[in-house]
């Protein structure tokens, strides 16, 4: 996915429950975004560990995260990652990852 570092930029992950989950062990699913790695573009080379962290997660335990204007840096491949468990049973959970070029 391309990403413009002027815009913001909205993500979004849709979990449902598999038809074998019993109701009635609980219905909430919980989400976290984390960050993966933070490549250059160009080479696939990891950046430097000062970009990496100048991106702070605003929201990382929903299923949207929104990231402001600016807060991605243009050059560089954010690697991040939403994961969505069972409240319940944490150990049932599916991953996705998303790959930002932000050009």
């Amino acid at each position: 996915r391309i990403a413009r570092p002027a815009l913001a930029t909205q993500l979004l992950g849709v979990a449902t429950l598999a038809a074998c989950w019993q109701a009635s062990k609980g219905v909430q699913i919980d989400f976290e975004w984390t960050l993966g790695n933070v490549t250059l573009s160009a080479t696939g080379e990891p950046a430097p560990s000062a970009v990496r962290n100048s991106l702070v997660l605003p929201s990382p335990l929903r299923s949207s995260l929104l990231l402001p204007p600016f807060s991605l840096l243009p050059g560089y491949t954010y690697h991040l990652s939403l994961r969505a468990q069972m409240a319940a049973d944490p150990s049932v959970f599916s991953e996705a990852q998303v790959a930002l070029d932000v050009r």
